[in-house]
């Protein structure tokens, strides 16, 4: 890898972490003030399921949105919807208000990841580099589940539920700065019928 594409591998690392990091400080967060509330465990699981609903529905349009505008316009969608989800969170512990902290939440670090993946895909010039740029990527998630769920988890202890949200909107934020980093592609634009585009 030359150094201009390892630094944009890093970004693109930092960047998911942030997206990640949130998502999974969230998953974390929701269900123990649910279960310290007293809530069912088929409120928890609804909970739960609404992390990943939003993600499937949204993986067409998501990777439509990458391909014609390239990384940092879904990326900047991932994380403004991240960082709502986050404060939605902070605002409230209402069971409704964080269900729509988990749809928000997850709905933002899937659109993130399929901007990324396209992304690193794109930065490789042979199949050898491409495995090596792809290793290096699969440390966001990892990196990802070590910071958000202690960044929550701590908080949590420290200051309440409350704090812990807002901190985690912090993380979103982290990628709005860090994506700066990453160079901007040329974007495509559909070409519709009559040569009008």
């Amino acid at each position: 890898m030359s150094s201009s594409t390892r630094r944009t591998v890093t970004a693109l690392v930092v960047c998911q972490v942030g997206l990640h990091g949130c998502l999974n400080g969230v998953r974390i967060a929701a269900p123990l003030e649910l279960i310290q509330q007293g809530h069912t465990a088929a409120a928890l699981g609804l909970l739960m399921a609404l992390f990943a609903v939003f993600p499937v529905m949204l993986a067409m349009p998501a990777g439509r949105l990458a391909d014609r505008r390239g990384y940092h316009r879904p990326v900047h969608v991932g994380l403004g919807l991240c960082l709502v989800g986050a404060l939605v969170g902070a605002s409230s512990g209402h069971y409704l208000v964080l269900c729509a902290a988990a749809a928000l939440v997850g709905a933002g670090s899937s659109i993130g990841m399929i901007a990324l993946q396209r992304t690193a895909g794109r930065l490789a010039s042979n199949a050898t580099e491409r495995l090596r740029i792809f290793s290096w990527i699969a440390l966001a998630p990892s990196l990802a589940n070590l910071a958000g769920p202690m960044l929550a988890g701590v908080l949590i202890d420290l200051a309440g539920f409350r704090w812990s949200y807002a901190a985690l909107a912090l993380l979103p934020l982290m990628t709005l700065v860090v994506s700066r980093l990453v160079p901007r592609q040329a974007t495509q634009h559909p070409v519709v019928p009559g040569g009008v585009h």
